[in-house]
């Protein structure tokens, strides 16, 4: 699938992503010998089949909450009956992790419900992991929080307009959520912190189209640093009754995400889809590659989008670490050959 010339236009585009995505004063130090090594294996492996045995995840997803306080019409997380990952669990995860350089302690539940997750994010920060969060900030204790010195922070936001905001965050309050975003903004620039990066994450659904330039343009204007813009995920084992965005509609974003990054902001546009690459990096799809996500109970799936299918897991890091691994390598090595059973009706299996 990889065009004849094609290979270093992707290696730039790639760079350009890694930025967007990632780069900042606060991540140089986190380049470790192992880190870059998982780096070089990961992309080798995605871009040109040559899988190692001994590659490793570069992105840890780790859910710490299951289960959430709204009921988001593109989220499942809240029909989930509440459990919490202990913070012992977490810590014995992240350690048999350590090489992996990003680390996102969420999945399918607002994780801040969790009242250990305040001493996970600071022994995340002591190990070194870029450490990133997205809360829908309507539990957040901000003062907490930022002692904890993680990397960055994304406040879920999809619209402004209260009723809309309460249609799709079915429980939220909009006006709560912004408070406590201009808090955490107010109390990083009092205490004069570097951290953590404060950006803006954003679902866009065709009932939400509209808002993107109001929403942008409001959490701009507060102090939001980052902008991450992606499209609804849905896939065969991934359904939900919200509007798609079409072809034309996923153009007219982006193009108007490109005239905002034309003004310097920093924004990451991600689409759910196979004919459109976005930011997202090049070729098969890099969760595959790059990522090991580990649910409330300790299964591994390539992706948190599959915890919804149990059944699709390469085993138990708790009961049998080895062959957790093992199973991932087999995954790896055949999965530019055909989609993997695991991944049929995925969107972004391969882009273009």
């Amino acid at each position: 699938m990889i065009k004849e010339g094609m290979f270093i236009k992707d290696i730039i585009h790639d760079i350009k992503t890694f930025r967007t995505k990632s780069f900042s004063s606060n991540s140089i130090g986190k380049f470790t010998p192992k880190r870059l090594q998982n780096f070089i294996k990961s992309y080798l492996a995605k871009n040109l089949g040559i899988v190692s045995q001994a590659i490793r995840p570069i992105t840890l997803f780790i859910e710490t909450m299951r289960g959430c306080n709204f009921k988001c019409v593109m989220c499942r997380a809240g029909d989930f009956p509440k459990e919490y990952l202990s913070f012992d669990k977490f810590r014995k995860t992240a350690d048999m992790f350590s090489d992996s350089f990003f680390l996102f302690p969420y999945a399918a539940g607002e994780p801040f419900l969790n009242r250990e997750f305040y001493n996970m994010l600071k022994y995340a920060s002591s190990k070194n992991f870029y450490t990133f969060v997205t809360s829908n900030f309507s539990v957040i204790d901000v003062e907490k929080f930022i002692e904890t010195q993680i990397d960055e922070i994304a406040v879920s936001i999809d619209s402004l307009n209260p009723e809309k905001f309460r249609k799709i965050r079915v429980n939220g309050d909009i006006n709560l959520v912004v408070r406590n975003l201009k808090k955490l903004i107010d109390l990083k620039r009092k205490k004069n912190y570097k951290k953590p990066t404060i950006s803006l994450k954003m679902v866009v659904m065709r009932e939400n189209l509209e808002d993107v330039e109001e929403v942008i343009n409001f959490c701009a204007s507060l102090g939001v640093e980052k902008f991450y813009i992606e499209t609804v995920f849905v896939a065969e084992f991934y359904q939900f009754d919200v509007g798609i965005p079409s072809k034309q509609e996923i153009n007219y974003l982006k193009n108007l995400l490109q005239e905002y990054k034309s003004q310097g902001l920093k924004i990451r546009f991600s689409p759910f889809c196979s004919f459109e690459k976005g930011d997202f990096f090049s070729g098969f799809c890099h969760f595959a590659f790059s990522s090991l996500a580990i649910d409330i109970y300790g299964n591994a799936f390539p992706c948190c989008f599959l915890f919804v299918r149990p059944e699709r897991s390469f085993g138990n890091v708790f009961d049998d670490l080895g062959g957790v691994m093992k199973r991932r390598y087999e995954f790896l090595r055949n999965f530019r050959k055909k989609i993997p059973d695991i991944c049929k009706g995925c969107p972004i299996y391969y882009k273009p």
